[in-house]
């Protein structure tokens, strides 16, 4: 018995408006079993998450508060989405924007300036998100570099421009050496719409961006351009329509939206600039569009619905003493269900039943580089047999971090390494089947479903490894090769380490004869291909891309368990630090191929480990400017790549494409 899907012959239009609904009451009974299971009642939850918020005046002026930035970034990005462009790097944008802004407070502060002064910050506040925000679309336009991952990595460089900023330059020196700004003037304070109210008048730009949204997607030529684009992109092309105008166009929108957010929140919620300004607003603003159906209308009222959840989880913390990463998971899982009641509006299903002496200096920073390249290695040949078979996983860094949190949790609970790495492949096995069902089973948008699995692992691990936070593992031994690891300086290198890197270098070997040297091997390579072709031909392609997507789950929680309880020896929120992202960079930066995802890992690994040998040695570089080193090699790295091979860099035919047999 398995089941397969089949294209509805039409839509209705109830169903497709009720497709959220039903989405967001299955993600809350998910959410309540959840809740049950940790010993809370889910009526309880229900109240303390929805009822209260909505029958408290200050927490319904808290709902708009939130929703706000959540409104203006969303319908930002349905403008790059209905385009079927890619900007995930939205909180970044939204970084610049306030940082940009917030320059001219700053520089304003205590010299009495004008009513002047809050216009042109809101614009600078637009403009640095739209400069930012055409960075990944310039990059794109003009080498065809991936802009899914350029906009992902400026993310990690905005925050950490901002760090630097708040604790360098523009600290308070007053502000008893804590790591913020000035207060803003009254003159650079966007001021609440009614007196004495938290609404302020960033809620009224974010109804305007909806209402000129809805005329401009609906009523002009602009709006008819993104949907042909999106829809039909030769036929746009035929129509005279130009890709890179376009994707400029949108990109610089929906930069400049979540730019004015970003100045919006620190001059009107905030009132300073702190190293922590978004609770995420830029990520979850993915969830925000998908469930308004990139509808300006209905990306308003998703917008209020995902706020709710905030101020619930707050409150949940309090009351229930339930831990805040709950909310993220929930929404992570609240994105899935969308796109999987998405696809299952537009398919039916349908059920077939068929029958040594002391190391030097050196030695030791080349260690490092071994160790620290070890998780990208292992994570990036996952996700590149993933690739190889069509399939595109955004969810590396989910599958990861829950990776790190199960392992750590099952090692700290049965005193056992082994069982650790078991439940950490486990993890990103049972993670990686979530992400199989809903883009193999439903056919739902491969990019939404992979950024849900990151949120929604992000949030859940945070749960899983909370107890366990501030213990620590011993350390693993090493494996001495007799005679080997006396040869100098490569003897220790390569064969006096831990066996997690012999098995990395070993599956490197072995993935790369898997797809050159095997009949299975072969197969994959052509249904990512063509997987329409392979399916005429009798290949089973679900098959195949399932278990390479188990595959890449595996690996991504093998990485996550590497990570803790060999490279850091503990458990943290956020100890991925993005090298799920990077992994995903390394697969294309390799063109596919495992020997150079090898060096790609290695290269990586190392610019990771010297920026922290750069810091130590206090050069004088801000260390912010430093700890974003890898990420910036990611960019340059695609950007080289890109100027070397032109546009055709070897990506899969079928990547990303979602596979619906024609009946």
């Amino acid at each position: 018995m398995r089941f397969e899907l089949t294209p509805r012959a039409s839509v209705s239009p109830v169903m497709r408006a009720l497709a959220p609904v039903a989405a967001f009451v299955t993600a809350f009974l998910i959410a309540g079993f959840v809740i049950w299971l940790m010993g809370r009642s889910p009526i309880a939850a229900f109240d303390v998450y929805v009822l209260q918020p909505l029958s408290d005046p200050w927490a319904l002026q808290e709902l708009l508060v939130k929703a706000t930035p959540l409104a203006l970034i969303a319908i930002g990005l349905s403008y790059c989405f209905r385009a079927n462009l890619w900007n995930i790097g939205a909180e970044g944008q939204y970084v610049i924007g306030a940082v940009l802004g917030s320059w001219l407070a700053l520089r304003t502060h205590g010299t009495e300036a004008g009513a002047w002064v809050l216009p042109l910050m809101l614009l600078l506040g637009i403009i640095g998100g739209a400069l930012y925000g055409l960075i990944p679309a310039f990059l794109k336009t003009r080498f065809g570099v991936n802009e899914i991952l350029t906009s992902l990595m400026l993310v990690y460089v905005a925050q950490l421009i901002l760090d630097y900023l708040v604790r360098g330059p523009w600290r308070d020196p007053k502000g008893f050496n804590f790591p913020q700004s000035v207060t803003f003037d009254p003159a650079a304070t966007l001021h609440p719409v009614l007196e004495g109210g938290r609404v302020h008048f960033g809620t009224v730009f974010a109804l305007v961006a909806v209402l000129l949204t809805a005329v401009i997607l609906g009523r002009t030529l602009f709006g008819y351009r993104l949907k042909l684009t999106g829809d039909a992109p030769r036929a746009a092309r035929f129509a005279g329509f130009s890709s890179k105008a376009t994707t400029m166009a949108v990109f610089a929108i929906s930069g400049g939206l979540a730019g004015l957010a970003g100045i919006s929140e620190v001059s009107g919620q905030i009132g300073q600039l702190q190293p922590s300004i978004s609770p995420g607003y830029g990520f979850t603003a993915i969830t925000v569009a998908f469930l308004g159906r990139l509808n300006p209308i209905g990306i308003l009222i998703a917008a209020l619905v995902v706020a709710l959840t905030f101020i619930g989880g707050e409150s949940a913390q309090i009351l229930l003493k339930l831990p805040l990463d709950l909310t993220q998971a929930f929404q992570g899982i609240l994105l899935l269900c969308v796109l999987a009641a998405d696809a299952l509006v537009s398919y039916r299903i349908r059920f077939v039943t068929r029958g040594g002496g002391q190391m030097t200096t050196f030695e030791a920073i080349l260690l490092t580089i071994v160790t620290a390249s070890t998780p990208l290695l292992i994570a990036a040949l996952g996700e590149l047999v993933t690739e190889r078979s069509g399939v595109l996983n955004l969810g590396v860094e989910g599958m990861m971090a829950m990776g790190a949190a199960c392992s750590f949790a099952a090692a700290a609970t049965f005193d056992s390494t082994l069982l650790g790495v078991a439940a950490g492949m486990l993890a990103g096995a049972l993670m990686a089947a979530l992400f199989a069902l809903v883009v193999l089973g439903f056919a739902a948008n491969q990019v939404g479903s992979g950024l849900a699995l990151t949120i929604f692992g992000l949030g859940l691990s945070g749960l899983i490894g909370a107890p366990f936070v501030g213990a620590r593992r011993d350390p693993v031994a090493h494996i001495d090769i007799p005679v080997l690891s006396d040869i100098p300086m490569i003897g220790r290198l390569f064969f006096e380490q831990d066996l997690f890197v012999y098995v990395s270098i070993a599956l490197t070997i072995l993935v790369a004869l898997y797809l050159t040297r095997t009949r299975s091997g072969l197969t994959l390579r052509s249904i990512g291909e063509n997987h329409t072709s392979a399916n005429a031909l009798g290949l089973p392609v679900w098959r195949v891309r399932f278990w390479a997507i188990i595959f890449g789950g595996a690996c991504s929680g093998l990485a996550g368990a590497y990570l803790a309880l060999v490279y850091t020896r503990f458990w943290s929120p956020g100890m991925t630090a993005g090298r799920g992202w990077i992994a995903l960079a390394l697969v294309v930066f390799a063109a596919w191929r495992p020997g150079w995802v090898l060096v790609g890992a290695y290269i990586f690994g190392a610019a990771t480990v010297l920026q922290l040998h750069a810091q130590a040695a206090q050069f004088g570089v801000p260390s912010q400017l430093l700890s974003a080193v890898p990420y910036l090699a990611t960019i340059i790295a695609l950007l080289l790549l890109s100027l070397r091979r032109g546009r055709a860099i070897g990506a899969p035919g079928s990547l990303g494409t979602p596979f619906v047999p024609d009946r």
